[in-house]
C-alpha cells in the first residue's frame, strides 16, 4: 500500500472515522484501522471527494493572455476541483482529430490535474463524428451565438441526433435559439438589455426542440448553464436520462448587481432576475438540477472594461464554485450530500469517470476542508490569469489539501503538484 489518509471522511451519504488505504492512485481498502507506513491524518477537518466540473473554458490555445491549462488547473485545483472537462471554442476551434490532438498536446504538458476534451459539433464535421471522436470526452453543441462559438441552427438538430447516436458520450448543448436571439438582438449598454436581448423564451424555444427530438433517440443529452426559472419549470418533466447543469453565477448572481462595472457581469446566457436565482437554486435542493457547472470562461480586465456592448460575454468561477456551495453547506442553505452529488458524484457518472466518490477502486481524489474556516473570496488571492472574480467578497471555503490519483497537489493551501501531471481520462480508458 502506497499510502494512508486517517480522518472523517464523507462515504456513502454519511461521515466515517476511518483509514483509506491507496495504491497506485486508487482506493484499495477503507476501514476504521489500516496499518501501514506513509500515513497522513487529518484529524480536524474533512476527506471529500474532489470535485469535478464539467464546464470550463481555458482558453488555451488561441487566448493565452486570458488563461492556460496550468493556470486554469492550477486555479481549478485550489478549488477543489481535481477533473475538468475543456469546451471546444479555442483558437482553433476543436472540431477534428487534428486539434483535439493539438489541444491534448498543450493540456498534457500544462495541467496539474486531470482533463477531459470535448468536441465542437460543425456542420462541416457532422458526418466524421464517428471517426474522430475518440479523443474526446463528449460533444459540444452551441445553438446560438456566443464566445468564438461555432454555432449550428436548430433546424439542423435531427442530423446531429443521428450522428452521435451510436456513440456512447454525451451531447453538451447550449441552448439558446439563433433566429429567436437574431429576432431580439439590440445594442446594449445594461445588464437588463442583455437579458431582454437574450430574453427566457429563446431557451424555452431552443429546450422544447431539443426534447422534442430526444424523445425519438437515446443519446446522452446535457443541458449546460440553465439560466431562468421557465426553463427549468420545463426540465422538471424531462426524461431522466437527460441531464442539467446549471452555474455558480446563475444561482448566485442576480441582474441588480451594482458594485462594478456591468460589462464585467455580461454572460451567456444572461444573468436573469432574483427570481429566477432563487428558483435555480430551489431546484438544486430539491435534486431537479444534476450538477453545478462553473462555465469557467474568464476574459482580461482591459477587455471587460471596454463599452458594454463590445465587451466579451464569459466570468471565471472554477476555483470559487465548489468552495461557495460548500460555503452553503455550512451555513444549513443546502444540505451537504447535495453539494457532493452536484459536484462529484453526478459529474463523474455522467462523464464516466471512475471518480466523485471516496469508495474501493475509485481513483484517489480528495478534497479536505476545514468546515469552520469560512472566509470572504478575495479576487487577489484567487489564481485565474485573468485576477478578477464576479464572486469577490461572497463566501467560501477553500480546501486545504487536494488530491489527484493518491498525489497531494494542493498541501495546508500551498501547491505542491508539478505542472504536466494532469492525464486525459478519456485516453486513459477510464
Amino acid at each position: 500500500m502506497d499510502q494512508i489518509l486517517e480522518g472523517k471522511a464523507f462515504i456513502d451519504n454519511s461521515f466515517h472515522d476511518c483509514c483509506i488505504g491507496i495504491t497506485d492512485g486508487k482506493i484499495v481498502d477503507i476501514k476504521k484501522i489500516i496499518s501501514g507506513p506513509n500515513r497522513k491524518i487529518f484529524s480536524k477537518r474533512l476527506i471529500l471527494p474532489a470535485g469535478i466540473d464539467i464546464h470550463v473554458h481555458f482558453r488555451d490555445p488561441g487566448f493565452p493572455q486570458k488563461e492556460d491549462f496550468y493556470t486554469g488547473s492550477l486555479s481549478a485545483a485550489f478549488g477543489g476541483i481535481s477533473c475538468i472537462c475543456d469546451m471546444p471554442n479555442t483558437k482553433p476551434f476543436t472540431a477534428s482529430t487534428d486539434t483535439l490532438k493539438e489541444k491534448n498536446s498543450i493540456a498534457q504538458k500544462k495541467s496539474v490535474i486531470d482533463y477531459g476534451l470535448y468536441l465542437g459539433i460543425t456542420k462541416n464535421n457532422l458526418s466524421e463524428l464517428q471517426n474522430i471522436h475518440a479523443l474526446c470526452c463528449g460533444f459540444k453543441l452551441f445553438l446560438g451565438k456566443t464566445t468564438e462559438s461555432n454555432e449550428i441552427d436548430t433546424e439542423s438538430l435531427s442530423s446531429v441526433f443521428k450522428n452521435v447516436s451510436d456513440i456512447n458520450k454525451i451531447l453538451a448543448v447550449h441552448a439558446e435559439d439563433a433566429n429567436c436571439l437574431d429576432k431580439h438582438r439590440k445594442k446594449e449598454s445594461t445588464l437588463h438589455d442583455h437579458a431582454s436581448g437574450r430574453p427566457e423564451i429563446c431557451e424555452v424555444t431552443s429546450i422544447e426542440k431539443l426534447l422534442s427530438i430526444h424523445s425519438e433517440t437515446n443519446i446522452r443529452l446535457h443541458i449546460c448553464h440553465i439560466s431562468s426559472a421557465a426553463a427549468m419549470k420545463i426540465l422538471y418533466k424531462r426524461n431522466r436520462s437527460i441531464t442539467v447543469g446549471v452555474t455558480p453565477h446563475h444561482i448566485f448572481l442576480n441582474i441588480e448587481i451594482e458594485h462594478r462595472l456591468p460589462s464585467y457581469f455580461k454572460v451567456n446566457p444572461p444573468i436573469r432576475q432574483m427570481h429566477d436565482k432563487d428558483f435555480l437554486m430551489n431546484s438544486l435542493k430539491m435534486g431537479k438540477i444534476d450538477v453545478v457547472e462553473s462555465d469557467h470562461a474568464p476574459h482580461t480586465c482591459d477587455e471587460k472594461e471596454n463599452e458594454f456592448h463590445s465587451a466579451p460575454a464569459g466570468l471565471p468561477g472554477v476555483e470559487t464554485m465548489f468552495p461557495m456551495l460548500l460555503a452553503k453547506a455550512r451555513e444549513d442553505k443546502i444540505a451537504l450530500s447535495s453539494v457532493i452529488r452536484n459536484c462529484a458524484h453526478r459529474p463523474a457518472e455522467i462523464m464516466g469517470v471512475s471518480k466523485g466518490q471516496i469508495a474501493v477502486g475509485k481513483d484517489a481524489d480528495f478534497c479536505i476542508i476545514d468546515y469552520n474556516n469560512i472566509q470572504n473570496i478575495k479576487e487577489e488571492n484567487l489564481h485565474s490569469k485573468c485576477k478578477w472574480s464576479p464572486f469577490n467578497g461572497l463566501k467560501a471555503i477553500f480546501p486545504s489539501d487536494v488530491y489527484v490519483r493518491g498525489s497531494a497537489v494542493i498541501s495546508d493551501y500551498v501547491f505542491v503538484g508539478e505542472k504536466g501531471f494532469g492525464k486525459n481520462f478519456v485516453s486513459q480508458g477510464a
